[in-house]
């Protein structure tokens, strides 16, 4: 930490200067320390040092393949890699394999592929792995990704990786009973496997059984923590890709949807004594819940922290913030974001009105329903109250 302190300090006292000049090894610490810290404005200072001084570097092509790949710009990773034109290094066969991936030139992915599976590098379980991600993520043709899935794994039946994309293909192509089977089959053998875990109760999820969405994801959470040190597949028999955040998440949605809002609650309230609560989705369920158990003054800051973010323009958020304002005796901010609403959302408001009013709201009510409902509820409350 002291290493890097130093060089920060180096780097901001020289980086506007005409001759800027770090060693390579320097340059790339400053890239990868920018990009884990998602300080863009100074890793692109970093960057344009490095092409100054090391353009050419092999070393440094690298690390600005792996920025570039992380700002989804694939058609430049590729430029990159054939101006440094060398096949057969794992780093650089499996950048080109995922941005051939990624800009679904799936064609060509196959036939590179192919080429280092003729040569058996030692790498090649790495590069199939990414290319079956790719192909079962980003392309079209759900039946050739699943025949390609089914190559894979008879050549590495123990790769994780692998398996999952088993499993979501299967649900891909509707097929929720085998995905599930495959799920427990798999669990049978590996019970500390926290993304089956994890993706067995999404299948659920998706299918309304929420009980066993539920106890799917409390089984996830579970070995997660039993893990201490999860890592990413296929390194580690207990590894994982998940976060225990997201894991959560989807237990938090699953328990929503049966009204099970003190727990879903109460597994927020773990999230937030760990970290403060930045996903404005995740901050909604968060709002909901409270609403759900009438406590409108969190419910409303909330809301407002939401709205002031400016990144989920969504009439449910204005509706439920006009609830709680309401609830706790804000009734000019009430009336003042309805018109707001009304300007923004138009109809759309009034149906986020009345559907957050009124437990027992059918979600196919008309419009104009919702309208006169949510228009009367207003009137009432802020004439009786």
């Amino acid at each position: 930490m002291e290493d890097i302190s130093k060089l920060l300090k180096l780097f901001h006292s020289t980086k506007n200067s005409e001759n800027p000049r770090f060693e390579l090894g320097e340059v790339i610490t400053l890239i990868d320390y920018f990009l884990e810290s998602g300080d863009f404005e100074n890793l692109y200072d970093a960057i344009e040092i490095g092409k100054k001084f090391y353009s050419n570097n092999y070393t440094f092509k690298v690390a600005y393949c792996r920025v570039m790949l992380e700002f989804n710009d694939y058609e430049a990773v590729l430029e990159i890699l054939d101006s440094i034109n060398i096949i057969g290094d794992s780093d650089l066969d499996l950048l080109r394999t995922i941005s051939l991936c990624r800009l679904k030139k799936f064609e060509q992915a196959s036939e590179f592929v192919g080429r280092l599976e003729k040569e058996n590098c030692d790498y090649l379980e790495d590069v199939i792995e990414e290319y079956v991600i790719g192909e079962n993520s980003f392309g079209d043709d759900v039946i050739g990704a699943y025949k390609n899935i089914q190559k894979a794994q008879e050549k590495y039946p123990d790769n994780k990786a692998i398996q999952i994309q088993l499993i979501i293909n299967l649900y891909k192509q509707e097929k929720a009973s085998e995905a599930l089977d495959v799920c427990r089959e798999l669990l049978d053998k590996d019970p500390y496997f926290v993304d089956l875990w994890s993706i067995q109760g999404r299948i659920y999820s998706d299918i309304k059984e929420f009980d066993k969405a539920i106890e799917s994801f409390d089984f996830a959470l579970a070995c997660f923590d039993s893990n201490s040190n999860p890592i990413p597949y296929p390194n580690d028999d207990n590894s994982c890709v998940e976060t225990k955040n997201s894991i959560r998440k989807s237990k938090i949605i699953s328990l929503i949807k049966i009204r099970g809002y003190e727990k879903a609650l109460a597994v927020f309230k773990e999230m937030e004594a760990e970290s403060e609560i930045t996903d404005p989705v995740l901050n909604k369920y968060f709002a909901e819940c409270y609403m759900a158990n009438d406590i409108y003054e969190e419910a409303y800051h909330i809301f407002k922290k939401i709205i002031k973010s400016g990144k989920l323009n969504d009439a449910v958020i204005y509706a439920g913030c006009i609830k709680c304002c309401l609830e706790t005796d804000r009734k000019e901010e009430a009336a003042e974001l309805l018109d707001e609403c009304y300007i923004r959302f138009k109809g759309d408001i009034f149906k986020s009105l009345f559907e957050i009013t009124d437990d027992s709201s059918d979600s196919e009510s008309k419009d104009e329903t919702n309208q006169n409902l949510a228009t009367d509820y207003l009137k009432d409350y802020t004439h009786n109250n």
